[in-house]
C-alpha cells in the first residue's frame, strides 16, 4: 500500500510490530541520556490515548477539535501527536519567542484552542496579565476557556486554573484503580470519540491537517498541511537524501514548531529510524560525538555557530603548517570562501586529511550523511566551509 494513502498511526504501529525492540528516540534530560525502543513508545501512547479519553472535552464535527501543543521535542510529544491524531483532533503548533508571552497570547486568542498542551505551566505565568489573552481567565464562558494538560508546574506564582490537568498524574490514575482521577465526576457529554489504538481500524480515517500558526508584523498568518501533502514531503525528502532505515538523525531541540522538523519525523516513521533530541546546553558538540548522527537538522546560524568553534581552534596563518602546505590556508577564516585547491601534492593531501577528520571528531560529525537546514538564508563562507569537509548543507 502506498504510503500517501496510510496515517501516522498506521505507519507507526507497523514499526512497532516490525521493529519493536529497535531504538525510537533518544532524549537528553538534565544531563542525562534515555533511550525509548518503538515498543516503549507505543506503550507512552496507549497512557495517552487512555487519558484523553477522560478529559473534558467537547464532542464536535470531526477533525474539528482544536489543540495547540506548547511541548518541546520529547517522549511524550511524539507520543503526544500520535494519540492526538489516532484521536482525530487537529495539531497546532505556534512558532513564538519565549522572551515576547504577547505573541503566545495573540496566537492563542485567535486560535481559541480546545487543548492546550504545555511543557511547563511557567510558560503561561507571563499571559496572566496580558491584555490580549482572554482564554485562561477564570471568567470566561466554559465553551471559549480550553483544557489545559501539562508535565510539569514551576510558576513561581501559581494561580488555580480551571480545566487544568498534570497530565502525569491522570496516567497513573488511570494505571492504579485507588487513585482519583479528579473530585469531581466528568460529564459524559465532555467524552471524546476515540476508540483505542487498534491496526486494523487506521486506515480509513480521513487524514488530518497539521496547521501552522506565527505572528509577522502583526499579523496572524496560519498555514494548513493536510496529511497526504506532510507525507508527500516526508517521502520526497527520504528519496531525495535515500535515507535508510539505519538513520540517526539529530534534531535541534529550538526547532520543533517547524514543518520541516514534522517532516523530518514522519520520515523516521515511513523508514523506522532514530530521533536524538539533544538538551539546549553547551555539550551539543559532545553530544554529537557521542550520538555520531547520519542526518542533522538545524538552522543556518547553528551551522554557523560550529563553524566558527572551529575556526576559533584553527592554527593561525603564520603557523609551520601553512608554510609547509601554503595551499591549505583555505581552512582559515580569512581564506574560507575561496574554493578548495584542485591539485594538491602528497604532504598537502595527508594534512588536508587530518584537518577534515579533526574537524569532523571536533564537530561530531564523522558519520554524517545528510545535513539539513531548516531556513532559507545560506551563508557562502558556512556553506563553502562545510564543502570543504564533504558535507553539503540543504
Amino acid at each position: 500500500m502506498p504510503v500517501s494513502t496510510l496515517n501516522l498511526a498506521s505507519l507507526f504501529l507497523d514499526k512497532v510490530h516490525s521493529r519493536p525492540q529497535k531504538i525510537a528516540l533518544r532524549h537528553k534530560q538534565l544531563g542525562i541520556w534515555r533511550e525509548w525502543t518503538w515498543l516503549d513508545v507505543a506503550s507512552k501512547v496507549e497512557q495517552y490515548l487512555a487519558t484523553l479519553k477522560q478529559l473534558p472535552i467537547p464532542l464536535k464535527q470531526y477533525n474539528a477539535i482544536r489543540c495547540v501543543v506548547l511541548n518541546a521535542p520529547s517522549l511524550d510529544f511524539f507520543a503526544l501527536c500520535i494519540a492526538l491524531q489516532r484521536s482525530n483532533i487537529t495539531l497546532q503548533f505556534i512558532e513564538f519567542d519565549v522572551n515576547q508571552p504577547s505573541s503566545i497570547a495573540q496566537l492563542l486568542t485567535h486560535i481559541q484552542p480546545d487543548l492546550l498542551f504545555v511543557d511547563d505551566l511557567k510558560l503561561l505565568e507571563d499571559l496572566q496579565g496580558a491584555d490580549q489573552l482572554h482564554l485562561l481567565e477564570r471568567n470566561t464562558p466554559r465553551n471559549l476557556k480550553p483544557v489545559i494538560v501539562y508535565l510539569e508546574d514551576h510558576r513561581l506564582n501559581p494561580i488555580q486554573l480551571d480545566h487544568c490537568y498534570p497530565i502525569l498524574d491522570q496516567i497513573n490514575a488511570l494505571a492504579d484503580p485507588s487513585l482519583s482521577l479528579k473530585d469531581n465526576p466528568i460529564p459524559q457529554q465532555y467524552m471524546t470519540n476515540d476508540h483505542g489504538l487498534k491496526l486494523n481500524d487506521t486506515d480509513n480515517q480521513k487524514p488530518v491537517a497539521f496547521v501552522y500558526h506565527k505572528i509577522k508584523d502583526q499579523q496572524h498568518l496560519h498555514a494548513s498541511y493536510p496529511l497526504d501533502v506532510l507525507l508527500h514531503q516526508a517521502e520526497k525528502l527520504i528519496n531525495n537524501h535515500q535515507l535508510e532505515s539505519d538513520e540517526q538523525a539529530f534534531i535541534s531541540p529550538h526547532s520543533v514548531h517547524q514543518d520541516v522538523v514534522h517532516t523530518v519525523w514522519i520520515s523516521g516513521l515511513i523508514k523506522g529510524f532514530c530521533l536524538n533530541i539533544p538538551e539546549q546546553d553547551c555539550s551539543v558538540d559532545q553530544d554529537r560525538a557521542l550520538i555520531a548522527p547520519t542526518l542533522m537538522l538545524d538552522s543556518i546560524s547553528s551551522y554557523t555557530q560550529m563553524r566558527e568553534t572551529v575556526l576559533q581552534k584553527l592554527p593561525s596563518l603564520d603557523n609551520w603548517i601553512f608554510k609547509i602546505a601554503p595551499k591549505l590556508k583555505y581552512w582559515h577564516s580569512q581564506e574560507i570562501a575561496k574554493p578548495s585547491p584542485t591539485q594538491l601534492n602528497v604532504i598537502e593531501k595527508i594534512l588536508n586529511a587530518l584537518f577534515q577528520q579533526a574537524i569532523l571528531a571536533t564537530l561530531g560529525l564523522s558519520h554524517l550523511r545528510h545535513a539539513i537546514v531548516i531556513d532559507k538564508f545560506h551563508s557562502d563562507q558556512t556553506t563553502q566551509f562545510y564543502q570543504h569537509l564533504g558535507i553539503s548543507l540543504m
